[in-house]
């Protein structure tokens, strides 16, 4: 009698990249989940220490096993999610660990409410799997409460990702057509939460079934200092885009708190709306994006008549928002304005010592000692 085909409910995506220390830990976390029906693609990504020893120590037969070279994240997912035969697709970090119940309580939760996206709760470890203390907690601001789709969407906009990324099953159709952008490597995850959220209801759950690895040699990506340039890069090309294909409607509802007119009308309405919302953002590198927006607006003629008639904007405020300094962060303006002052005080006090020293030149060319002393040089000159 022929066994009855696998069909796995959830296909576990996971990207592994020099992480040989917690590779076992990890990929045991995942087989070990309650709900049995599960695959896994398991993506070494170019790893030059040991996993690909240790990959090959699991022979389960719900293991699929792919290596290659380092594609980034991103791409390594979509590979991943391409290959994958489950209706919903879980994408795991390769240096975290699942409880048991995440994916069975994810899936009991998702059939219940018809949600596409669900996150979970997570605990902050550290290498050794212990709770992380509270200052290295505090870096990441995740949070765990429900919100209806419009509010998620605004508060992404204000307060930027805060979902735990390891946590994420979402369904695969959505993934099919909304996949992670390859040219990010610091905010993919954020920016496709973005994207997904205008299609689809998220579902959070407040149990921690996840164990988010905050690595003490500072292999976070997110902790890594020297990555902050291209973290605001990347947060600039991501809100450039948060409002794109965005429903008029759905918009109106998630910033109803903030529109200057609620009752807004038309696409350049809702671009006036998109702009001063910008504005009211403190980095500079999404700030920007909003004096870029009423640049554009500004010109032609019907956007100046509706700027000014419906929100009394003139192209004499653009040009006020203009004087201010956008294309650096806050820091390095002050650290560049600091540098200026120093260096204009110095060439001040030099230009106060040479003053000083012509002066004295002066008085020295025009005292009876130089002249006594030009004579007496000229009679030996001539003899």
């Amino acid at each position: 009698m022929a066994m009855p085909e696998f069909k796995p409910l959830v296909s576990v995506v996971m990207v592994a990249y020099n992480h040989a220390r917690y590779l076992r830990e990890t990929i045991s976390s995942v087989l070990k989940q309650s709900l049995a029906e599960l695959e896994l693609i398991l993506i070494d990504n170019g790893s030059s220490d040991n996993s690909a020893e240790i990959i090959a120590e699991f022979d389960d037969p719900r293991i699929i096993k792919i290596r290659q070279e380092n594609l980034g994240l991103s791409l390594a997912y979509n590979i991943g999610i391409e290959r994958s035969s489950a209706p919903f697709i879980a994408c795991g970090n390769a240096d975290d660990v699942w409880m048991p119940e995440k994916l069975e309580e994810q899936l009991k939760a998702i059939e219940k409410t018809g949600a596409g996206v669900s996150f979970t709760a997570a605990r902050l470890i550290d290498d050794h799997g212990n709770a992380v203390p509270e200052e290295i907690a505090a870096k990441f601001p995740f949070s765990f409460e429900n919100l209806a789709r419009a509010q998620m969407y605004e508060k992404f906009f204000f307060k930027s990702n805060f979902l735990c990324a390891t946590s994420a099953l979402i369904s695969k159709d959505l993934l099919l057509e909304q996949a992670f952008k390859a040219e990010l490597i610091q905010l993919q995850d954020f920016e496709l939460w973005i994207r997904l959220v205008k299609k689809s209801s998220f579902l959070v759950l407040p149990q921690q079934l996840v164990g988010y690895r905050i690595r003490m040699d500072g292999q976070n990506l997110s902790l890594d200092s020297s990555n902050r340039a291209r973290v605001l890069f990347e947060l600039n090309c991501v809100y450039r885009n948060f409002f794109e294909n965005v429903d008029p409607a759905f918009f109106r509802d998630a910033f109803a708190n903030h529109l200057r007119k609620a009752d807004f009308s038309g696409e350049i309405g809702m671009q006036f709306e998109q702009a001063f919302l910008f504005l009211k953002m403190q980095e500079p590198s999404i700030r920007v994006l909003g004096v870029e927006l009423l640049y554009r607006l500004m010109n032609f003629e019907e956007g100046r008549r509706i700027a000014e008639r419906d929100y009394a904007f003139r192209i004499t405020d653009l040009w006020s928002l203009c004087k201010v300094p956008f294309y650096a962060d806050s820091q390095s303006v002050d650290a560049a304005v600091l540098d200026y002052s120093d260096m204009a005080l110095r060439l001040k006090e030099s230009e106060a010592e040479l003053d000083r020293l012509r002066r004295t030149m002066d008085e020295l060319s025009n005292s009876k000692f130089w002249k006594l002393k030009s004579k007496i040089a000229d009679i030996f000159n001539r003899h």
